[in-house]
């Protein structure tokens, strides 16, 4: 399975992530799936994970200006597409905590190469697996099911296009022990 960079530091709490909110139009949408079938869908709202766990240890005040830079000045406007729904798995079977994902695949060059900008800023390294950028609506116990439900959404989704600008990049924190998540830093994108 790709999945988002895992931040290092190993002794980094995984409950904080970078990621993009989405907008409300979308957000609405991907709700009524994942309120029957995600389980996190009342811990977390739907994202687009960037680094999970992000370090907030390195995020220090020069490290938020130059996110603002980097934000306002070198990355351009850009689209992306929420395409199709997809199956996530690790090496072709389940994943470690024994579930399939299901996940809506979004399309967008440049947020790959935003992610590329992220890492090299907050000195996260790179990881084996190319970053994937999704939306994680589910999960199943099997493969099987995991692409029956991915097939069912198909069916019913009409391709999702949105500008960046619509997104804000969160800085996410989850109690820990429980409860729901709150944003502990908004960014706009341009």
């Amino acid at each position: 399975m790709s999945k988002p960079r895992k931040a290092s530091g190993g002794s980094t709490p995984n409950n904080t992530v970078l990621c993009l909110g989405v907008p409300f139009e979308l957000a609405s949408q991907v709700d009524v799936v994942r309120m029957t079938h995600d389980k996190s869908c009342h811990r977390w709202p739907p994202h687009i994970s960037l680094f999970v766990p992000f370090p907030l240890r390195s995020f220090s005040p020069a490290q938020r200006s130059s996110l603002n830079e980097l934000l306002r000045c070198r990355i351009a406007p850009f689209r992306l597409r929420f395409d199709r729904f997809m199956v996530l798995s690790a090496e072709g079977s389940s994943t470690k905590d024994g579930r399939c994902y299901v996940a809506l695949n979004v399309i967008a060059r440049s947020l790959i190469e935003l992610h590329r900008e992220l890492s090299a800023l907050f000195e996260i390294p790179e990881a084996p697996s190319a970053f994937r950028p999704h939306l994680t609506v589910g999960q199943s116990p099997t493969i099987r099911e995991a692409q029956a439900l991915a097939d069912r959404l198909n069916a019913d989704w009409t391709t999702y296009d949105a500008d960046s600008s619509s997104f804000e990049l969160l800085l996410m924190f989850r109690p820990q022990g429980g409860g729901r998540c709150r944003p502990l830093d908004r960014f706009a994108l341009a």
